[in-house]
């Protein structure tokens, strides 16, 4: 189909891409002289009447969606038997492809996009739009690292025709990123865009997803049932506020997850903020690899609640000895005793200054001692 004028005015170069229900190709508007994406449905989705309404409904709405981390949509149309939309062209790859490429992203990258990301949805839940099919094929990331989504209509077409596939019976749309509610066939809301992001984060970070299968059918389910191995178990490293984060997100109960995008992007906002302050290895275990070890040995209460056991806090050849520096094997706890590892400790008393002078300041802020108007 290159080379062909698209309703007299848009010219097919090349194809860039395809998918389940559609094919992607570069064109020139020639009234805007203009390079943009055009995205034609496949033959098999426009003998639906009911989907092509849906399909145009919802394509309007989101072309009235303008944010930087949204893939604007200029035009839907039609010519012949052919149903496209016409969309910004977005110089970079998908995020499918990043992860492909480098195995796993380093969590501060997996951040960074997440947040954009989830600042498009915010948008779109804002304005009742709900996307359905958040994964990381529909995200674009382009050169210099700004994160794009894409495809905002279509996958609230499908689902207002069918989710399955009556051809071939198969489970449409992407499974490995589909919520409970979903698989089930239950109430869709804002959460449910939420979880599925919460699942591009785990990928992000662990180089997998959560639930695989040797069919749909069978992650759907695992999707509703089993639980979910928590990132760290496969992945050191991973800062346990952000695998607080995940597994909020991807909560199987629509009301324990965030209930906005907002939130989210709050609690990503603070994990930043306490890396810029504190440096990476205040979150690091280094026991993250032994799950076993890992329970076993954790230190309650630290400052961040978890994430800091006691090889952190106590010199190796001291852990037999037991905590007082009594009883061990050098008596009454003198150069065999337990001996904190100071540097830790000092890390986390600047913590607690930190977080304790920063709410000094809040209140001190609210009400006026610091000076300013009265």
């Amino acid at each position: 189909m290159s080379n062909r004028l698209l309703a007299g005015r848009y010219e097919l170069i090349e194809k860039i891409g395809e998918g389940g229900m559609a094919v992607v190709y570069k064109a020139r508007c020639r009234l805007l002289n203009r390079y943009v994406a055009i995205k034609i449905l496949r033959p098999e989705f426009t003998k639906d009447e009911s989907f092509i309404d849906s399909f145009k409904k919802e394509s309007q709405a989101a072309a009235g969606l303008s944010h930087p981390n949204i893939v604007s949509v200029y035009d839907v149309g039609k010519e012949g038997n052919l149903h496209f939309i016409v969309m910004e062209l977005v110089e970079g790859k998908p995020l499918s492809q990043l992860i492909s490429e480098k195995g796993r992203l380093d969590y501060k990258e997996a951040i960074e996009i997440t947040k954009q990301v989830a600042s498009a949805l915010s948008l779109a839940h804002k304005n009742q739009i709900i996307h359905r099919d958040v994964k990381p094929h529909n995200i674009l990331i382009t050169s210099t690292g700004v994160a794009k989504l894409a495809d905002f209509g279509i996958a609230q077409a499908v689902s207002n025709s069918t989710m399955v596939d009556g051809k071939d019976n198969k489970v449409m749309g992407s499974v490995h990123y589909l919520s409970p509610e979903q698989a089930r066939g239950s109430y869709v809301d804002e959460r449910t865009d939420i979880y599925s992001l919460g699942i591009v984060l785990y990928e992000m970070l662990t180089g997998q997803v959560p639930f695989d299968g040797d069919n749909p059918i069978s992650i759907a389910l695992m999707h509703i049932n089993d639980p979910m191995t928590p990132p760290s178990r496969l992945v050191s490293g991973i800062p346990p506020q952000l695998e607080k984060v995940v597994l909020k997100a991807t909560d199987k109960y629509q009301n324990n997850r965030y209930s906005t995008a907002d939130e989210m992007i709050k609690d990503l906002d603070n994990i930043e903020f306490i890396t810029k302050v504190m440096g990476n290895k205040i979150f690091v275990d280094d026991s993250a690899q032994n799950p076993s070890v890992r329970e076993k040995e954790r230190v309650q209460g630290s400052v961040f609640g978890e994430g800091i056991d006691e090889k952190s806090i106590f010199p190796e050849e001291d852990r037999d000895s037991g905590h007082s520096g009594k009883g061990g094997k050098g008596g009454k706890g003198g150069k065999n005793g337990k001996r904190p590892n100071t540097r830790l400790i000092a890390i986390m008393v600047v913590a607690a200054v930190i977080v304790f002078g920063a709410g000094i300041f809040a209140l001190g802020s609210a009400m006026g001692w610091f000076g300013g108007d009265t």
